[in-house]
């Protein structure tokens, strides 16, 4: 992947959204809810709604419903919807995640850039709280593997449940304006705790885990995979809270199907919550040919690769091939200051291509002279440290940046596609 500084010019663009831009687009999208327009937007979802117990953001929904089904395995328990009690036999779309999970994942093709660990880095975390219109971020951890995605997402989301109390932060923390690569905490392995890499840097306020300093709450959830797969999700179901598990265990099932979506759900019955998200998948050509990695129980592979050389009627041409990937992304949340982003990409068909999209790419990027901390979930086209708060106004940013690649790749294989008629015409 070329460095975003250079396709960006060293800044962000095409990053804001308007009032227009949000009515245009979520008029055209369906409503789970019939009697919601989609304008209506619910009050409470603009007020920090403090009389919401946000402790239960701290505990995982495998913990809170495993009394109800001790037999379920943490994927079955996390995947069938609980409403469903008399029948426990799991969906055709359950069953997709649960074989694909119990399948084998190979070593990924292409990917140099390890963890501690040895395992691949495929997840970006960023994760900002918002008080008093004043918004501070916890510290930025680089590149994650799907582990250390999974022990970041252990923490504790929120330090004071009910009331949300109010703490002094350290300067260190607040707005985000000085937001230096240095900042970077890096895992000492074999600990749970972090340190930062240059010792003279303190954040947030004295904790008891480990004597580390914690940070602030994680009001606004950013998390962004590479490659998903069974390790990710793992690591993604035994964190995610009740209030996340419903948009999570959908976002799951669709990326897996492969199949195009777009839905905003605006629950309104009991406590209020909202729901945004698309599934985008697409058809990619490449003059080289890998396989996904990713493995069903049975073998098969998550995406197909068609060999279409045969389309190369000019003779010294290399191979062709046609990969299927998917790009999906759902927002789900209780205010406005309050939700969680999810980005699932596909990137397998680049191998070792330079041009692969890499979270350790956005990384070296960040950390480069010119560079700034883009954030993958918009193709590296806004600045993590320029956050959007309007979960309406960010999901559409991601759209927008997410739709252009799968665009031109279509438009470039129908372009090879009438090409290759033209040729055999002349033939």
């Amino acid at each position: 992947m070329r460095s975003l500084s250079t396709m960006l010019g060293n800044k962000a663009w095409a990053c804001e959204v308007t009032s227009e831009d949000l009515a245009r687009y979520f008029s055209r999208l369906p409503l789970s809810n019939p009697t919601l327009s989609s304008g209506q937007w619910l009050p409470e979802f603009r007020t920090p709604r403090h009389g919401i117990d946000y402790e239960n953001e701290n505990k995982s929904y495998i913990e809170t419903h495993r009394h109800l089904w001790p037999d379920d395995s943490d994927l079955e328990l996390f995947m069938q919807n609980p409403q469903d009690t008399d029948d426990r036999s799991l969906s055709l779309e359950v069953k997709r995640v649960v074989d694909f999970c119990n399948g084998k994942t190979l070593p990924p093709v292409g990917i140099d850039e390890l963890g501690d660990g040895q395992d691949p880095l495929v997840a970006w975390l960023d994760e900002r709280a918002f008080e008093e219109g004043v918004f501070s971020s916890r510290n930025y951890r680089g590149p994650l593997t799907s582990d250390g995605l999974g022990q970041e997402l252990r923490k504790r989301r929120y330090h004071y449940g009910k009331g949300r109390a109010k703490v002094p932060r350290h300067p260190s923390t607040m707005r985000n304006l000085g937001w230096k690569p240095w900042t970077v905490l890096s895992q000492v392995k074999g600990s749970p705790c972090h340190k930062t890499s240059n010792p003279g840097i303190a954040t947030g306020r004295t904790s008891l885990v480990c004597g580390q300093v914690s940070e602030p709450d994680a009001d606004r959830r950013l998390i962004f995979v590479t490659d998903l797969d069974s390790a990710s999700i793992h690591a993604l179901i035994s964190t995610a809270s009740t209030h996340q598990a419903p948009a999570l265990r959908d976002a799951l099932a669709r990326h897996l199907a492969f199949e195009p979506f777009g839905d905003v759900k605006i629950q309104a019955d009991g406590l209020s919550m909202f729901e945004l998200g698309f599934h985008l998948p697409g058809l990619l050509c490449r003059n080289f040919q890998t396989t996904d990695h990713r493995r069903f129980e049975n073998g098969e592979t998550l995406r197909r690769t068609i060999d279409i050389s045969f389309l190369n009627w000019e003779p010294g041409l290399p191979g062709e091939f046609l990969y299927e990937a998917q790009v999906s992304c759902v927002i789900a949340g209780l205010h406005e200051h309050n939700w969680v982003a999810y980005c699932f990409a596909d990137t397998y068909f680049d191998g070792s291509n330079e041009r692969r999209e890499t979270v350790a790419e956005y990384h070296k990027d960040a950390l480069s002279e010119c560079g700034m901390n883009a954030d993958p979930l918009t193709y590296g086209n806004c600045d993590a440290n320029v956050p959007h708060w309007d979960p309406r106004k960010y999901f559409l940013a991601v759209y927008l940046h997410r739709t252009k690649p799968v665009i031109r790749e279509w438009l470039l294989l129908t372009g090879k596609v009438e090409h290759s008629f033209r040729i055999y015409e002349q033939v």
